[in-house]
């Protein structure tokens, strides 16, 4: 009940943000008086969420003063602060002391699992906080930040360092605007373990719940979730798998489940690339005539190797669905990079269509794609500067011999001056 009370009262509180108090034109004590009780109404709406707190506390207080507690409450904290001393590499639990070698195979993966999901967080949060309030933030900083934190609190036995979306809504939600909050929060952390630690055991925990209810419920855009429908359906799926296993696992998991499915989406085209039949087009524009056994094909991006197989399947399935045997104008434009692994397929795909007495010539290759591919040195690559000259070049008949040649590669400049001898 204190926890739907504290909600309830941290609701109201928000609200009271609209009121008004308008500006009085003459400075009449009426007119004073208004402006005080503004000051008062903005000071106890910045500072609700202390004062919820409080208010918690108090009533914690009185319940125990009459021997009554219902309450879950934050229990005792030590006092004082933290000893600096060098990094421990030795644990004494239980009348067992642990070695740095036993800690190590306990903790195991953590040692990069902790980190990734520590400095992933971070980035995430700085990037919501950044969109909302219209700043920019510099990974590069972050992460030192990050760093050089997690490397004196080890001095101080600190918990790891990094960001937290709970802490930072409720600084947000408190009028925090600037880095200096945080130097108003760590003196604020100092003068509580000096001074206050024994006022927290009547905190309860359904108060610091309903602060971070309110604080991270602005951080959550539904709105999100119809522009993602209208504009791309599919990015809904790392949306809805980030929200489902942040509840189930936390939200570092989530987190980097949704950065791993994310990944998956964009590697997935390169995997299966989009393979376009551009004959009929051709055919429209006169270039290419009905009577050639042409197919004029292009590949949507780039060329890497797991869409080496697709490519070959779709070009056999092309060429050689007919009768007799279509060549092949593989218009190259919007390849912009490509890997050994795909130049070997190549080969292969060229080499197989030889022995088919079908050729294959590549049109519009961007220079440091065609490089990548004279230097491997294949057998059978035929290249023209674009997808006109391709279809010239196969009408011509030349090719037909140079299907049975055994040269490593050809250019279309040496079989332009065959067509005009």
């Amino acid at each position: 009940m204190i926890g739907l009370a504290c909600l309830f009262l941290l609701i109201c509180l928000k609200l009271a943000r609209n009121l008004s108090f308008g500006a009085d034109e003459h400075e009449t004590s009426f007119g004073r008086l208004k402006r005080i009780a503004g000051y008062a109404v903005w000071l106890v709406i910045t500072g609700r969420n202390a004062l919820v707190v409080l208010i918690a506390a108090v009533t914690v207080g009185i319940c125990q003063s009459k021997g009554f507690q219902p309450f879950t409450t934050a229990g005792d904290i030590t006092p004082g602060l933290p000893r600096f001393h060098p990094p421990a590499f030795e644990l004494t639990y239980h009348n067992h002391t642990y070695t740095a070698k036993e800690i190590s195979s306990q903790i195991g993966a953590g040692f990069a699992i902790i980190p990734i999901l520590g400095l992933v967080e971070a980035m995430a949060i700085g990037k919501v906080f950044a969109k909302r309030n219209g700043y920019t933030i510099d990974p590069n900083q972050e992460f030192i930040a990050v760093g050089v934190s997690n490397i004196l609190g080890s001095f101080l036995s600190a918990f790891p360092v990094t960001g937290s979306f709970s802490r930072t809504a409720v600084n947000s939600a408190s009028g925090v605007r600037t880095p200096a909050g945080g130097i108003c929060t760590g003196l604020l952390v100092i003068l509580s373990l000096l001074f206050l630690t024994p006022y927290f055991t009547l905190i309860p925990n359904a108060a610091l719940a309903a602060v971070i209810i309110m604080a991270v419920s602005d951080m959550v855009d539904f709105s999100l979730l119809k522009k993602l429908w209208q504009v791309k359906r599919i990015d809904l799926i790392p949306w809805i798998l980030t929200f489902i296993f942040s509840f189930v696992l936390g939200v570092e998991w989530g987190i980097l489940i949704g950065i791993g499915v994310s990944l998956l989406m964009i590697l997935y085209p390169w995997g299966r690339p989009v393979i376009t039949d551009n004959t009929d087009a051709y055919l429209q524009l006169g270039e290419l005539q009905p009577f050639q056994d042409i197919i004029v094909i292009s590949l949507n991006q780039g060329l890497v190797f797991p869409g080496v197989e697709i490519l070959k399947e779709s070009v056999a399935s092309k060429a050689l669905s007919c009768d007799s045997p279509k060549s092949v104008i593989f218009d190259c434009s919007h390849i912009a990079n490509i890997d050994y692994t795909s130049v070997e397929g190549i080969g292969h795909l060229l080499d197989d269509f030889k022995k088919m007495n079908v050729v294959i010539v590549f049109c519009c290759l961007q220079p440091h794609v065609f490089e990548v591919l004279v230097k491997a040195d294949i057998v059978n690559f035929i290249h023209a500067f674009n997808v006109k000259d391709g279809i010239r070049l196969v009408s011509s008949g030349i090719l037909s011999s140079l299907a049975s040649d055994d040269s490593t590669h050809h250019h279309l400049l040496d079989d332009v001056q065959l067509l005009e001898d």
